[in-house]
């Protein structure tokens, strides 16, 4: 069974009980939205000129529904929880979840339409919105990585006894030392759209990091104390950098190559600490699949 979740709300594809929310038409969620390349014919040739990249439109997703309410009340206080679906300020997430899982969109609700109920306890309801991003995105997955470290070896002398052998017991010991770390975090994008992997830095780091992407090389670098405790998140849509979700830390970026993960491909992000290393400072990539 289908559902869409926009804002605060569920609607059902299938049969609901009194009080609850059903959609009835899905419309423009799965279109390919049009391209924005305009073809110019060749005067005196075959065909037209190539029009370049392939970029799309804005996605324009509707839905119809229905709500069934116990009372006139409850009717009411539907219609006024729908129409707060659509904020003065900002985009709601609109999610569509099917036999292949979930997939969502940023949307703006442009227009709810309420037909006249005359009075009774149910209501129809029809919701436009624009996605400004055409692209429809999965669920997030994230990998998480320490600084890099080595392992330590073999350890010396060999064959010392197990240090849980019972007394007496002639048990030889093998100690291979720690597994080292990398300090690498994969990024995947199984969609046919490039997407971007959200980044998270934990403390204590006391003059900042360096993030290189080692398919291509390009790198971000962050120049500042990280306190134990605090998180750096990086954002390459908007291309800005904040800790602990308050301050605004972008001016610290001494480089920002922002790369994209492409479509139907996989890297890894390699972690480099900057300066004096407190705590056990972590990178957290997160990546969504980005699907047309």
């Amino acid at each position: 069974m289908t559902t869409i979740q926009l804002g605060d709300i569920t609607f059902s594809g299938g049969p609901v009980s009194i009080d609850g929310w059903r959609f009835t038409k899905l419309e423009g969620w799965d279109d390919l939205p049009e391209s924005k390349g305009a073809l110019e014919e060749r005067a005196q040739e075959h065909g037209a000129f190539d029009p370049g990249d392939d970029l799309r439109e804005s996605a324009k997703p509707s839905f119809e529904g229905w709500f069934e309410g116990k009372d006139r009340a409850s009717a009411l206080a539907a219609k006024r929880l729908l129409k707060a679906q659509a904020p003065r300020r900002g985009r709601q997430t609109m999610t569509v979840t099917d036999e292949e899982g979930p997939l969502r969109r940023s949307v703006s609700v442009r227009f709810i339409d309420i037909p006249d109920d005359h009075g009774r306890t149910d209501f129809s309801f029809s919701v436009d919105m624009v996605a400004p991003d055409p692209f429809a995105y999965g669920p997030w997955v994230a990998e998480t990585t320490g600084i890099p470290t080595q392992s330590t070896g073999l350890s010396w002398p060999l064959g010392t006894a197990r240090p849980d052998a019972t007394a007496g017991a002639d048990v030889p010991f093998w100690d291979w030392g720690t597994d080292g770390n990398t300090g690498r975090a994969s990024a995947v994008n199984h969609g046919n759209g490039d997407t971007y992997s959200e980044l998270e830095v934990t403390g204590g780091l006391s003059g900042g990091f360096l993030l290189t992407w080692v398919p291509t090389g390009d790198e971000i670098r962050f120049e500042r104390q990280i306190l134990d405790g605090s998180v750096v998140t990086l954002n390459p849509r908007t291309g800005r950098a904040t800790i602990d979700d308050q301050s605004d830390v972008s001016g610290y970026l001494t480089r920002a190559n922002w790369w994209p993960v492409e479509a139907g491909e996989s890297g890894q992000v390699q972690f480099t600490p900057l300066g004096t290393v407190t705590g056990t400072p972590t990178l957290t990539v997160r990546t969504a699949s980005a699907f047309l």
